[in-house]
């Protein structure tokens, strides 16, 4: 009897390790579009894996998912890792714990589904996938390895650095370690030249903690506060507040100034930070090795997948533990050295977001709005990950739409909720546009993540071939193009920048370049949304500044937001007759001015206090003060 066997790839760099013969006489199964195409290129017919989990399937995943996100709570012995009232495996950043386990939960259903369905004798695949397969097929498959390499990883194991050189684009991945130790020096050199270290030996009764925000984003609000006699500091464990010029001149114009923990932990205290930290790796170690307190963890349509996560949140742990305990004792600290009046984040599921809400006592803080978040209830499940239902204080909103959505959706009280309007937003209706000789398009694609389960082959053919059709046109008519990618960690922007290399290697591709700027500098915008529920900011930002805009949706999905009623953009499905709508967006002057009309209408009905929200909010704040 001839075997039955079949070939799972994931991994292109191994790929040659497996005999062309065996691939083109075996069914072969491509789990992401790196090997889709890799396998195309050697014209080696292969089967699309992603297409075996419908989209209902998805949704449900990711239903599953979010419903593990407290999963260390729901184990008695788990309790061993909370310090200071706070559980150290709760401190990963949820989204990045999210993203991976939707990876691995997305591929355990692919290949049972697989399994199941062609019964195969002998399965070669990848590591990672390895162990996947020894839950689905026990003993009676025989499995062979074509890659050692793990690929399975965490969104911050590796920072990605950006950076443009004239019009051409680098990046490239650190170590979080190597990352965090360039930072800190970057931090020591620019502070101490600058004097933006924050005085310990100061008594000051008025301080506002801004925790990993980018200061020029919120210059107008800065400088409100600072006239309300605040002193304003900045705690950012990611990306430095003292990250490039714009930055430092900010902070020296509302003297803001930064947090140096090593300025007030004294040696016994870096101490018995170390010794804590040891004890928690030891009970890490002896905890994680007993695989029966895991038993009933992470279980999917009665599979438990525990066996699958477990090295991998080991290991992550085991790397990350000495960083919380790092961050709860010195967030605990502060608040006994400082006399802090509130807590202005823009989320509160970070890691440096938690340490600091979870030892804050009574300090009261504000959740800011800082996306695009046009709400709608057929896209409510995905807003979860916003976690605005946890979050225990006030929230300020963009619009009175964000604050009905939040107490009918989230059942949040009415009186937490204060809309503000964008602070972040103030200055850009003062902004004057300025308008090349050369017609110029921004494009703005909004990079593919598997956060709502939705990464996988199809949407980014769907991505490519939209990209190319637009950018055929805007040069079959002569004009400029300009992209800017997405300030995202996402792997699908590297993808984004090889495709636009491929078609054209001299269009300018921005890295790191204020995406307003290149609004004003633009006569039209347009912006490629994978999934319709998510617009990017970068349609708000456009809107304001009185250019028009095209969305063009890759899911079909599209939302009958109010910036569609109001026919604000020019919102478009792939799937539609997509090149007679990119004709008519960019040759028909009459509609586009039609557009910005419309759009001018939106922004004044929908934004709260536009150019005025960073004083409301700063006023607020300063009741707040003085009523403590």
């Amino acid at each position: 009897m001839t075997p039955n066997k079949i070939i799972l790839i994931n991994d292109i760099e191994s790929i040659h390790k497996i005999k062309k013969s065996s691939l083109e006489n075996n069914k072969v199964f491509s789990f992401n579009i790196q090997s889709h195409k890799y396998l195309e290129k050697l014209n080696i017919n292969h089967i699309i894996a992603e297409n075996y989990l419908s989209e209902n399937e998805r949704i449900e995943i990711f239903d599953l998912v979010v419903h593990n996100h407290d999963w260390y709570s729901k184990i008695d012995k788990l309790k061993d890792f909370e310090f200071q009232k706070i559980n150290l495996l709760g401190s990963l950043d949820t989204v990045e714990f999210h993203t991976y386990l939707m990876d691995e939960i997305i591929n355990f259903f692919t290949i049972k589904k697989i399994i199941e369905t062609e019964k195969p004798t002998i399965v070669i695949t990848s590591l990672n996938f390895y162990k996947i397969l020894k839950l689905i097929t026990k003993n009676n498959v025989k499995l062979e390895i074509y890659s050692k390499n793990n690929s399975e990883s965490l969104q911050w194991d590796k920072i990605t650095i950006k950076q443009n050189i004239g019009r051409f684009p680098i990046s490239f991945n650190l170590s979080r370690s190597t990352y965090t130790t360039i930072k800190k020096k970057w931090e020591k050199v620019v502070c101490s030249i600058s004097n933006l270290w924050y005085n310990f030996n100061k008594s000051e009764q008025k301080t506002i903690l801004f925790c990993e925000f980018y200061p020029p984003l919120y210059e107008k609000l800065l400088l409100n506060l600072k006239e309300h006699g605040f002193n304003i500091i900045f705690l950012n464990q990611r990306k430095p507040a003292v990250y490039d010029l714009d930055s430092i001149k900010t902070l020296k114009k509302c003297q803001g100034k930064i947090i140096n923990f090593d300025h007030f932990l004294n040696s016994k205290q870096k101490n018995e930070i170390k010794v804590l930290s040891n004890n928690y790796l030891k009970k890490l170690e002896t905890i994680f090795s007993d695989d029966d307190i895991f038993k009933s963890s992470f279980l999917f349509e009665d599979n438990s997948l525990w066996y699958i996560f477990k090295d991998k949140l080991f290991e992550t742990y085991r790397n990350r533990i000495p960083d919380y305990v790092y961050l709860l004792y010195i967030s605990n600290e502060l608040f006994k050295k400082i006399n802090i009046s509130c807590i202005l984040t823009l989320n509160e599921i970070g890691e440096t977001e938690k340490s600091i809400l979870n030892s804050k006592n009574n300090v009261p803080s504000i959740l800011l709005e800082h996306g695009f978040g046009n709400f709608f209830p057929e896209s409510a499940r995905f807003n979860i990950l916003a976690n605005y239902s946890n979050f225990k204080d006030k929230i300020a909103v963009w619009s009175s739409n964000q604050k009905d959505f939040l107490i009918n959706f989230h059942g949040i009280d009415s009186d937490r909720i204060l809309v503000t309007g964008s602070p972040r937003h103030d200055n850009l209706f003062t902004n004057n546009s300025k308008i090349s000789d050369d017609f110029t398009v921004l494009i703005a694609p909004t990079p593919i993540t598997q956060i709502q389960g939705f990464d996988h082959t199809e949407i980014h053919l769907k991505f490519e071939s939209t990209i190319k059709e637009i950018f055929s046109q805007l040069k079959k008519n002569k004009m400029k193009i300009i992209v800017k990618l997405h300030p995202s960690q996402s792997i699908h922007n590297e993808i984004i920048k090889k495709v636009i290399k491929e078609f054209d290697k001299n269009i300018p591709i921005h890295l790191i370049s204020p995406v307003t700027e290149l609004i004003n500098t633009s006569d039209a915008v347009v912006t490629i949304t994978p999934e319709g529920w998510a617009p990017s900011t970068v349609i708000l930002e456009s809107l304001i500044l009185k250019k028009p805009v095209m969305n063009i949706i890759l899911d079909n999905n599209l939302y009958d937001f109010q910036y569609v009623q109001d026919n604000a953009i020019f919102a478009v499905s792939s799937n539609s007759e997509l090149n007679t709508n990119i004709s008519k967006f960019l040759l028909d002057n009459k509609f586009r001015k039609k557009l910005i009309s419309n759009g001018e209408n939106f922004v004044e009905n929908y934004l709260h206090n536009p150019m005025h929200a960073s004083k409301y909010l700063s006023n607020i704040i300063n009741s707040i003060q003085e009523k403590n």
